[in-house]
């Protein structure tokens, strides 16, 4: 595995054609929904008397009832906004395998391709990391059930844990493009993924683990900046802040996406 290829391309392929960040755009749509509900939901208790920007534990106290009522009248808009954030953000996720693959094979970056492929596959993602959340979720229950038996088991339970996450995190790393790229059932995706990544699991950590330390550096730095920004431009550093998160997801996906056609190159050797 070449880091410096995977991470390279990925820079290059955002400074080369930025166009790549548009559909992250798509993903502003709950987000700005749900920001709406939470003004709505502040004027809605304004209009009955109660100022959230100045309530103590004592007014909550005295408030609870109508703080409930009105909970309860907007969480079926909040669960609603969860449910159309999980279906553009897989929509979105499924656009940059498409987009990595023409700059791959030196092709013209096309949107329209990218977007038309996605719209195809994105549901298959959805269920395809369904299935493999309820299936990880269920071997971390049974691994947890030997501590019932009795406290001695921990260890062998944490080792578990500790061997589930190593085979799961390499494998989700490559889930994505296998899914929209090779247009894989549910469980074909989970085995060719575990295919593809069964001798690469530690290129796939130390990947892992160099992309995280990158976007931590980044998030710190652009923190900083928002914090020295905030006393000026207010609650506009908010802006700031999701133009921020634009380029730190477009930069992963593409990371994940080149780890997988290098591993595919190298396989072919």
């Amino acid at each position: 595995m070449n880091i410096e290829r995977i991470i390279g391309s990925s820079l290059r392929m955002i400074k080369d054609s930025p166009r790549t960040v548009l559909p992250q755009f798509i993903n502003w749509i709950p987000v700005l929904l749900f920001f709406a509900i939470v003004i709505q939901f502040v004027r809605n208790l304004e209009a009955l008397g109660i100022d959230a920007t100045v309530m103590d534990e004592t007014m909550i106290e005295s408030s609870m009832p109508i703080l409930f009522d009105a909970v309860r009248l907007y969480m079926p808009l909040v669960f609603l906004v969860c449910v159309i954030l999980v279906f553009t953000s897989s929509f979105v996720q499924a656009c940059y395998p498409e987009l990595a693959r023409q700059y791959v094979y030196g092709k013209k970056i096309d949107l329209t391709k990218a977007f038309e492929l996605s719209g195809v596959r994105f549901l298959n993602l959805i269920a395809t990391n369904i299935v493999l959340g309820l299936i990880i979720f269920a071997l971390s229950i049974l691994l947890f059930v030997p501590i019932i038996i009795t406290p001695y088991f921990v260890i062998v339970s944490i080792i578990g844990l500790l061997i589930l996450l190593a085979y799961t995190v390499p494998l989700s790393m490559v889930l994505l493009p296998v899914v929209v790229l090779e247009k894989q059932s549910i469980v074909g995706a989970i085995k060719r993924s575990y295919e593809i990544t069964k001798n690469n699991k530690f290129n796939a950590w130390i990947l892992f683990i160099m992309v995280f330390l990158l976007l931590m550096v980044y998030n710190g730095i652009v923190s900083l900046l928002i914090f020295v920004l905030t006393e000026p431009l207010g609650m506009y550093t908010f802006i700031i802040d999701m133009f921020a998160a634009i380029f730190s997801f477009t930069f992963s996906l593409f990371v994940y996406t080149f780890f997988y056609f290098d591993i595919l190159k190298e396989k072919k050797k």
